[in-house]
């Protein structure tokens, strides 16, 4: 079986530019947390590693012109396609809409918080 580190080569090398900037005893409490459940650490390169923080309900990033522009968090689009699979429905704000894209994300860390519950 490959390691993380051959499986993920381009976080095995984020963390270690971490490890480099903030020390290797730091970080590595961080990712070891991360897989002990704590939202201290996520990526996703093939693979998930870590747990995904929710707090946020919007990213910004860089269209093709370079101008920044706001979406909706990845997070709160992954857990509505679990929701869906499970015949969940929770309405689905427009991000424009602060007010009602908080209302989906509590109800999406509830269904989330729910679902550890039942695995536990």
């Amino acid at each position: 079986m490959n390691s993380l580190r051959e499986q993920m080569p381009e976080t095995a090398a984020f963390l270690d530019a971490l490890r480099d900037a903030f020390g290797k005893d730091a970080i590595d409490a961080q990712v070891r947390a991360a897989f002990a459940g704590a939202p201290t650490f996520w990526a996703m390169e093939g693979r998930r590693l870590g747990v995904r923080i929710t707090e946020h309900t919007c990213e910004v990033y860089r269209d093709a012109r370079d101008m920044a522009r706001a979406r909706r968090a990845r997070w709160m689009d992954d857990a509505q396609e679990v929701a869906q699979r499970m015949g969940i429905e929770i309405p689905r704000a427009d991000v424009d809409d602060h007010q009602a894209l908080q209302a989906e994300a509590q109800a999406l860390r509830e269904m989330i918080a729910s679902m550890r519950r039942k695995a536990a």
